[in-house]
Order: C-alpha cells, then structure tokens, then sequence
C-alpha cells in the first residue's frame, strides 16, 4: 500500500501543478479527475482502469450524464487522462491517467 500511497502523491502533485497553469480547468474536471484517482487507488493501481459512469459521478458529486460526459471529454483532449469510451451499458470505459 505504501507504493501505491507514493503513487497518488505524485499523480496529485503533477495534477495539481499543471491545474494552477491551465485556465481551462475547473473544479467539475479537479472533483471527476479526483474522483477515478480515489477509484484507481481502491482497484490497486493498475496501468489502467474500466469504470462505469455511475461509479464516478456520485465520488465526483455531479448528477448530469452530459456534464461527466462533457468533463471526460475535455480531460482526455487536455492530456490529463487517456479515456476510451465503450459505449456500451455492460462494458465500462477505459481510463488511463496521464501523470
């Protein structure tokens, strides 16, 4: 667990750092990208993760499909994420963090 704690620290610090220069980020992207950080870390740090949207949205406190949507979207334009999407309502998306 100790590397695992190593890990977040640095993913939130690169997070944080780039966050402070980019005005296009606000606190629905820091509340999702908090959010899969927080599910990546209980799933044990893997290289990458499938999630559903009904996991995410209730960690990151929003209610809209269209804001989750529109949020994922734009952290995986920015680079803060890689984000596969499935499309599909038994197979999640696929999420890799860009730290």
């Amino acid at each position: 667990m100790e590397i695992e704690n190593v890990q977040v620290a640095i993913h939130l610090n690169r997070f944080f750092e780039r966050c402070n220069s980019d005005p296009r980020i606000g606190a629905i992207h820091i509340a999702v990208f908090m959010a899969i950080l927080n599910i990546w870390l209980k799933r044990g740090c893997t290289d990458s993760i499938t999630l559903f949207s009904w996991e995410v949205m209730p960690e990151a406190k929003i209610s809209s499909r269209m804001t989750y949507r529109k949020v994922i979207r734009e952290l995986g334009e920015y680079g803060y994420l890689y984000y596969r999407a499935s499309f599909s309502k038994h197979k999640g998306s696929r999420f890799k963090i860009n730290m």
